[in-house]
């Protein structure tokens, strides 16, 4: 009987493999080992913090004295949102060799809901302040009828009457030089259909909607008819096609 010859160049073959693979294991050692130094030198220790707003120690402490490769930046940027969700954007960049970049852009105030408390809110219904017991100067209060209304800085109201309240703000902004002469107190948005705006004791009911042309007549109207005087009217409704003024007794 025949002995099978042995077929010596699998083994040979394989050998070249095993020879080789151990070969560029210790070469990717060598390669790693370095560079684990590398990124790890004091050079991309975060010596500096680049920000346009004031963070609190306790994110300070996170960053300080990490290395630009380990940082982890979801971490930051969730402990700065929860700590001011009323900012709009949080953009955190790696500036080598040390630096930490944190820019942030806030919400720019637009006017103020009225429950049992005043907040601020932007041009987006989103609440930027904590609550308040007086009012903020310079921006409108708006009332939606809801006086127990508590409210969490960050928060986006989806109410259609506060809609409607803040469109009416953007159209009264564009007559401003008119309504520095007679400041709004507020704006009822209780009803839509029923909105109106207060100067003083006079009720001015806009309803809500054509807000460019109903206060365009509102102008006319206090300059031409009443000589710019309200005091004595209780208030101009502007709904109807027939403007009804009520003069007080």
């Amino acid at each position: 009987m025949r002995k099978r010859a042995i077929k010596k160049i699998n083994f040979k073959i394989n050998l070249k493999f095993f020879i080789i693979g151990i070969f560029f294991f210790f070469l990717v050692i060598l390669l790693i080992y370095p560079l684990k130094l590398f990124f790890a030198s004091n050079l991309f220790i975060i010596k500096d913090i680049k920000t346009n707003v004031v963070l609190e120690p306790d994110i300070i402490k996170l960053i300080k004295g990490k290395s630009l490769f380990s940082i982890d930046l979801k971490e930051i940027y969730s402990k700065i949102n929860s700590k001011h969700p009323e900012y709009k954007k949080i953009q955190i960049l790696k500036q080598f060799p040390s630096t930490l970049s944190i820019d942030v852009t806030k919400r720019i105030p637009f006017a103020q809901i009225v429950g049992k408390y005043y907040y601020m809110i932007d041009k987006e219904a989103v609440v930027i302040s904590d609550r308040n017991l007086k009012p903020s100067a310079g921006f409108i209060p708006i009332k939606v009828g809801e006086e127990r209304l508590l409210l969490r800085r960050g928060l986006k109201i989806i109410d259609k009457r506060l809609q409607i309240a803040l469109l009416l703000i953007d159209e009264l902004n564009r007559l401003n030089r008119f309504f520095e002469k007679f400041p709004i107190n507020f704006i009822d948005a209780t009803s839509l259909s029923e909105l109106y705006f207060a100067i003083g004791n006079t009720r001015v009911i806009i309803g809500g909607s054509d807000f460019d042309k109903k206060l365009r007549l509102f102008k006319r109207i206090v300059e031409e008819e009443l000589n710019n005087d309200l005091s004595l009217v209780e208030y101009i409704d502007l709904r109807y096609e027939n403007i009804y003024i009520r003069k007080q007794e």
